[in-house]
């Protein structure tokens, strides 16, 4: 127990202790001159923490944020000043909305002779400062800070009276959760019952630390629920996540991933956000939400908990590939529109559409009546500097104070959720204080915690709706949520288009039908005509499930073995005269290229990913243009070693004028260039086909944009490089037939030619479906099997089953039989018949010595 009253005692010195410091640090400017220039050691006016004051029987303290910043300003051995900036209009409205509750209140007959007072400050938006305003709520002594009380000059108003101060009795706020849980801690010492209008975490709900706290709003477990159900409801399953580094954000997050787990809904990314905007590693935060938004297009819906300026600057700089989405947005900027927006040309067009779910909100004519007749005069606000504050600063900006100027200037900044739940604050405040002083004098004995167990108790009524409220055994209210939709109107943003209203008990939505508007489904996502509901697309691709993709998958598996055998079929017989009559080393390269062609048609089946979109079209360019090189190599060696004739002079010739591989590596740097210029400048990327009846078909496109050009020029250079072989293998025709590749060359490439001028009209034609992938399959397979059925399986036939004619006599012979025979080169047919005859081509006498196995070169022919 001891150790206990010590704990006490030693956070109400350190509570003190902070109050006096906080006294340095808002010193009172001392004196202003005629002309209005402050001294050098005086605050600025504005510095000043703004206040309402109106004196009754029960003290309503008021904390709202009317400034949302704090700058400091460094002194030298002393305490950092505090300027409070950025003026709220909206918080100012809210100020307004207790005042006006009070005064209905003491204009009714529900209180007899009692009558309610406030006493409203400034929280600036900050905890310090907060808690030094809260302070002055218990200092009714004027003990801790006495300089603060001095009466003002007659040309400012008077903050705080000279007047003994009455203690508050109950204190309304704060907005900010943050700032709520350090004043429940200065609030809980004396039991003064505090009421937040918005603070929502579930933190507060402790009533072992915060005994005294209530609020008329549900805590964040809730809200976090009512996401997900949303989430759930539209089938959006893949969604990501950006939350702040505050207890605000972490809690709803926390929350917010647990129920996602229990749906099943699964988070692609989660960003935190430094929750304070001067924070340097806020910039490299918000380029990273932008970077996780554009990796994953998959992503057609994120939730936000961030703050309305972190979202302003998120915004900003959406890229088009960002763009687009749909955002659920937490309370926390649900009806921020004008913050998020502000100082930009930006539309939700531009954005993507905004869902909000925001704390459940009420009319009230009443409030609305009242901004309408709120006398503009300066003069009558001597009483509430936060009023004058802002009716000063529209005058020294040259606008029209006057009426109705003035109460339409104040409606536009109304809040709808934050006017709902100051307005049941007061009326539970009323109505707890008519229970207490029934039968007691409160104007003689009351004490706070007396007025505690009362608002715990009592049950109280918001006119506009006629629904009763009572807190709960934690002191919240769980009034439920607005389910809003923002709607492009002009260069405004509307927020007041509620949708669906969401009850806590029950876990559902209720639809406004009359409020319902359609609203594009995320993407990946569909809806029937008429429905509430979105659903998943179904994908449709060529899949590997797909018998016609399994048939044409196990031909390419086919072909790779067959290639692999006669690969391995050749390495064995290396030395024998079949092999090096083929060109050995060229006819390794064709293999291996027939090898990435047959591999390729394997990444044209499953779902298009960037990656494979890509990489197939690549490893089929390349593969292709390295095989037909090789072919037109082959030809060329085997024309040019018979034509140049045999002798020293005829392979000087050879080794001076033709390099195979220098060939076949230009020929390959060329279509290296397309594919780099293709993948830097228009790459291959998925992309969805048509849609009917929440199917979607996904392909790859050749082109950013559907730009086939570097697709037309890769087929078109290898359709070059095969006509080009084609005419050199016609040529070569009447070469002897056991070195003579040209007919099959002929043959082969023919079928190749006649297969992909075939393919461009129809795959340039062919209705976008599921089967799209496999017509460029078939090409490929029809044009690799051509190749490899010419070219060697007729010599893997012979190495294997003729053995005999795998020999070096079999090749004398050969080229025996040829020089007998007749020349090289047949007589052309368009010879006329009176014409003397050519004279006849020299007999060849010895076959090229390249072509020869290494001793036949020295047999002579006859």
């Amino acid at each position: 127990m001891a150790a206990g009253c010590g704990v006490f005692h030693l956070c109400l010195v350190t509570t003190m202790a902070c109050s006096i410091l906080e006294c340095l640090s808002y010193t009172r400017p001392e004196t202003v001159h005629a002309e209005g220039i402050q001294e050098e050691n005086s605050l600025p006016l504005e510095s000043w923490p703004l206040m309402a004051t109106k004196d009754g029987d029960i003290i309503i303290g008021g904390i709202f944020p009317v400034h949302e910043s704090v700058d400091f300003i460094d002194m030298d051995e002393r305490p950092s000043r505090r300027t409070c900036s950025r003026f709220s209009v909206a918080r100012i409205v809210q100020t307004l909305m207790l005042i006006e509750a009070v005064e209905t209140i003491n204009n009714s007959p529900l209180l007899g002779d009692l009558t309610l007072g406030y006493r409203i400050v400034d929280s600036c938006s900050d905890v310090i400062t907060a808690i030094n305003v809260t302070q002055r709520f218990l200092d009714v002594d004027r003990t801790i800070c006495p300089d603060v009380w001095k009466t003002m000059d007659g040309n400012h108003w008077n903050n705080w009276p000279n007047s003994p101060l009455k203690p508050v009795d109950v204190v309304i706020g704060e907005s900010y959760s943050e700032i709520s849980i350090a004043v429940a801690r200065q609030l809980s010492v004396h039991l003064i019952p505090q009421i937040s209008y918005a603070s929502t975490t579930g933190l507060l709900s402790d009533k072992n630390r915060f005994p005294a706290f209530m609020r008329t709003v549900p805590e964040d477990r809730y809200q976090a629920h009512a996401i997900v159900d949303i989430l759930h409801k539209c089938g959006w399953n893949w969604v990501g996540l950006v939350t702040t580094d505050g207890d605000y954000g972490r809690y709803l997050a926390k929350r917010f991933q647990a129920r996602a787990k229990e749906k099943g809904i699964c988070i692609g990314f989660s960003t935190v956000l430094p929750d304070i905007l001067s924070d340097s590693d806020l910039k490299d935060r918000i380029r990273e939400t932008i970077e996780n938004i554009e990796s994953d297009p998959s992503i057609g819906v994120i939730v936000s908990f961030a703050k309305p300026h972190h979202m302003k600057d998120i915004m900003r700089k959406l890229s088009p590939k960002a763009a687009g989405r749909m955002w659920l947005a937490s309370d926390n900027w649900a009806m921020a529109a004008h913050r998020v927006f502000e100082g930009s040309n930006l539309a939700l067009k531009d954005t993507g559409n905004v869902i909000g779910v925001t704390l459940r909100s009420a009319t009230s004519e009443r409030f609305d009546s009242y901004l309408s007749n709120l006398n503009p005069d300066l003069a009558a606000h001597k009483n509430n500097s936060i009023l004058h504050q802002y009716l000063l600063q529209l005058q020294n900006e040259g606008q029209n104070v006057a009426q109705p100027d003035l109460g339409w200037q104040l409606k536009k900044q109304m809040t709808p959720s934050a006017i709902f739940s100051v307005g049941l604050a007061v009326k539970a405040i009323a109505s707890a204080v008519k229970d207490l002083c029934r039968h007691r004098d409160c104007k003689a004995d009351k004490q706070p915690w007396m007025l505690k167990n009362a608002l715990r108790s009592t049950t109280f009524q918001w006119e506009p709706d006629g629904l009763e409220y009572q807190f709960d055994e934690n002191g919240d209210l769980n009034t439920g949520y607005d389910l809003i939709l923002w709607k492009q109107n002009g260069q405004q943003v509307d927020m007041d288009n509620i949708i669906a209203t969401y009850s806590i008990e029950s876990e559902d939505f209720s639809f406004n039908d009359d409020r319902l508007e359609c609203l594009d489904c995320a993407p990946s996502h569909w809806s029937n005509e008429g429905s509430q509901e979105c659903q998943q697309e179904e994908e449709l691709f060529f899949d590997w499930e797909e018998p016609f993709a399994i048939l044409l998958v196990s031909f390419s598996g086919l072909g790779m073995v067959l290639t692999l055998v006669v690969l391995v079929l050749f390495l064995l017989q290396w030395k024998t005269p079949v092999v090096k009559a083929s060109v050995g080393p060229v006819s390794i390269l064709l293999l291996i290229s027939l090898l990435g062609a047959f591999a390729s048609t394997v990444l044209h089946v499953g779902k298009p990913e960037p990656m494979q979109c890509q990489a197939r079209q690549v490893l089929f360019g390349l593969s292709f243009t390295l095989a037909v090189s090789c072919v037109l190599v082959k030809s060329l060696k085997i024309v040019l070693a018979f034509q140049v004739g045999p002798g020293p002079s005829g392979k000087l010739a050879m080794a001076k004028h033709f390099q195979p591989y220098l060939i076949i590596a230009a020929c390959m740097s060329i279509q290296v260039a397309i594919c780099v210029a293709w993948l830097t400048n228009s790459p291959p990327r998925p992309k969805t086909g048509p849609r009917e009846n929440g199917k979607v078909v996904l392909l790859c496109e050749e082109g950013d944009g559907g730009n086939f050009l570097y697709f037309g020029l890769m087929l078109a250079y290898i359709g070059a490089l095969s006509l080009a072989g084609f005419a050199i293998a016609f040529k070569g025709r009447g070469l002897p037939h056991c070195y003579n590749e040209a007919k099959h060359i002929s043959f082969g490439l023919l079928i190749y030619i006649i297969s992909w001028v075939l393919f461009g009209p129809i795959y340039a034609h062919a209705k976008a479906g599921t089967y799209q992938p496999a017509v460029e399959i078939i090409v490929i397979l029809f044009s690799a099997y051509s190749l490899l059925g010419t070219l060697f399986l007729p010599k893997s036939y012979a190495i294997l089953f003729k053995r005999e004619t795998n020999t070096r006599e079999a090749f004398r012979r050969c080229l025996r039989e040829h020089n007998i025979g007749g020349s090289l080169q047949p007589p052309s047919m368009t010879q006329l018949p009176s014409a003397p005859p050519p004279p006849p081509a020299p007999v060849l006498t010895r076959a090229p010595r390249d072509l020869l196995p290494k001793k036949m070169k020295r047999s002579r022919t006859l």
